[in-house]
């Protein structure tokens, strides 16, 4: 299952702390059954931090289980919750698994890209690229304004991706006239722009996907 921590609102001069998959399982029961090989639940947790990541994780299977089976589970071992790869994954209707080596970041557009802004977060990126992310996701739902400056630092952060060549560079959920300023600028021809945050990890991912349990 894919979870995500909603990150702290947006400001003008300061751009927020990047999120990251972090990949957590947690053992469960749905019902109280006295079984003592319990099955795993694995999932990606979006969010700041490893800490962020299993407060989401251990938020997320509640809900879950109250949606699958009526009722929330009478036992989640949310004390032997673990970050890393994981064991056998429970195979229900809600689970989604994503690989579990995947070095992806996630970041959002400030709501205005100028000059300023649009330095803060070239550097952002090029931090992400020099820590060995392999996978730079950006959410531009916020953004609502961008100048030829920052249209010109787009086209260079589209560089940096392509330079470093094993770097995946793409874009979601822009609004319909940002989309429309990036495809008259040709930064569709270099980038991926997305709906949504699944439909980018699915295509910055295509060797790692994310498997759906129908």
């Amino acid at each position: 299952m894919f979870a995500v921590g909603i990150p702290h609102p947006l400001t003008f001069h300061r751009l927020p702390m990047p999120i990251h998959a972090f990949p957590v399982v947690l053992p469960y029961q749905p019902y109280s059954d006295g079984r003592e090989d319990l099955p795993t639940l694995s999932i990606q947790a979006v969010a700041s931090t490893a800490r962020n990541a299993l407060a989401v994780a251990n938020a997320f299977v509640p809900l879950s289980c109250q949606r699958r089976y009526g009722c929330p589970p009478r036992h989640v071992h949310f004390e032997r919750a673990r970050m890393g790869a994981a064991g056998p994954t429970i195979s229900d209707p809600y689970a989604y698994v994503l690989s579990h080596t995947n070095n992806i970041g996630i970041i959002p557009f400030p709501r205005r890209l100028d000059r300023q802004s649009s330095e803060a977060l070239r550097n952002r990126i090029t931090g992400i690229i020099a820590g060995g992310g392999d996978t730079i996701i950006v959410d531009a739902a916020l953004l609502s304004f961008l100048d030829s400056a920052a249209i010109t630092s787009l086209g260079v952060i589209a560089g940096l991706a392509s330079d470093a060549k094993r770097i995946n560079l793409h874009f979601f959920r822009p609004s319909s006239p940002i989309r429309k300023v990036f495809e008259i600028v040709g930064l569709h021809k270099v980038l991926g722009i997305h709906d949504s945050l699944v439909q980018a990890l699915k295509a910055a991912t295509p060797d790692r996907p994310l498997a759906a349990q129908q």
